[in-house]
């Protein structure tokens, strides 16, 4: 039969016109071919037969001793990374910490010099900037001060 064949995979299936393909994958065919396949995988443990590899298991495996055993640990461990991930380490420390700042930081981290120090006055001061002139000078007199002459002078 079709399934009779233990080392026959799915790929063999690609030869044949649908209506077989049909008839093969009808579910007591399936059955029968998967409880095959898992007899298969208990006998090549038996019989320590390799498994069929990948390419790059294979080219693994063509390399002579010495080069497989220099690649370190922490050398595997990086080719395990993603993309992504690979390309995160190789930033530098400053790079990393700005990334890990919340975004309102970040954000503050683009305003200009004046723009910074403003926010750093403490609330009241900020208050008092936001007042008119005529406002500044009449709190002024009430507690016998005299304000700066209306020349603006920006930070």
């Amino acid at each position: 039969t079709l399934l009779g064949n233990p080392e026959i995979g799915w790929t063999y299936f690609k030869h044949f016109p649908t209506k077989n393909v049909l008839k093969a994958c009808s579910p007591k065919n399936v059955q029968k071919f998967q409880v095959q396949r898992d007899q298969k995988q208990k006998n090549c443990k038996k019989l320590k037969i390799t498994r069929i590899r990948s390419q790059s298991q294979r080219v693994v495996r063509d390399r002579s001793r010495n080069q497989r055993v220099i690649r370190s640990r922490s050398q595997r461990v990086a080719r395990n990374r993603s993309r992504s991930q690979r390309v995160t380490r190789n930033r530098s420390r400053s790079q990393r910490v700005v990334r890990n700042r919340s975004r309102s930081q970040r954000v503050v981290r683009n305003r200009s010099r004046s723009q910074r120090v403003v926010r750093n006055r403490s609330r009241s001061q900020r208050v008092v900037r936001n007042r008119s002139r005529s406002q500044r000078v009449a709190k002024a007199r009430s507690q016998n001060r005299s304000v700066a002459r209306a020349t603006k002078v920006r930070i």
